[in-house]
């Protein structure tokens, strides 16, 4: 398709007279300019049409936020001591948190359990039971040598979060391939 401009227009009208022309080119000039009139309103328009539903979000959203202001500020203002409530009890949910944070978890006792059990050590059966003063582990297994279940058993009491490891004598009768059941609390 050609393009459309004056330059075209001009040349497609050489055999009408010049005030024909004139007409003509009048014409043509009205006619793209309420195109792209009409191009523009129907843009706006739509971007208008687009923006209701956001613009209908904004404003309730805005409206919701400040009326809960206004209830907030009403209701501190009658009664300033909910402020001092509700300071207390985000203190009580952050210490109630850091001291979660300090206790040792299920998953944390297993890994030092057994980062600390060391080669030549096989543990086949761990019991964990939970006491009012805190919990009591119970471990059960076969090590390679007397050695290795007395390095193990020292690594556990060096262990700040493990208490009382007690190692019974008659685990270390063996010298080689020593089954061995060893019980210890633990604070978590």
């Amino acid at each position: 398709m050609p393009p459309l401009s004056e330059s075209f227009f001009k040349s497609m009208f050489t055999f009408l007279p010049d005030e024909y022309k004139k007409i003509a080119l009048k014409e043509y000039r009205f006619r793209l300019f309420s195109v792209w009139l009409g191009l523009v309103l129907v843009v706006c328009t739509l971007g208008a049409v687009v923006s209701i539903p956001s613009y209908s979000i904004s404003h309730a959203r805005t409206k919701n936020a400040n009326t809960e202001h206004n209830a907030l500020t009403h209701a501190l203002k009658k009664n300033p001591i909910t402020i001092e409530k509700e300071v207390t009890l985000v203190h009580e949910k952050l210490n109630l948190i850091t001291t979660m944070a300090d206790k040792h978890t299920l998953m944390s006792i297993l890994e030092r359990i057994l980062s600390e059990k060391g080669n030549g050590t096989t543990i086949t059966s761990l019991n964990i039971k939970r006491k009012e003063a805190g919990t009591v582990i119970s471990i059960s297994g076969i090590a390679e040598s007397r050695d290795l279940l007395v390095a193990f058993s020292k690594r556990l009491q060096e262990e700040p979060s493990f208490l009382n490891v007690q190692l019974p004598v008659a685990s270390l009768a063996k010298s080689k391939n020593v089954p061995f059941n060893m019980s210890f609390d633990s604070s978590f």
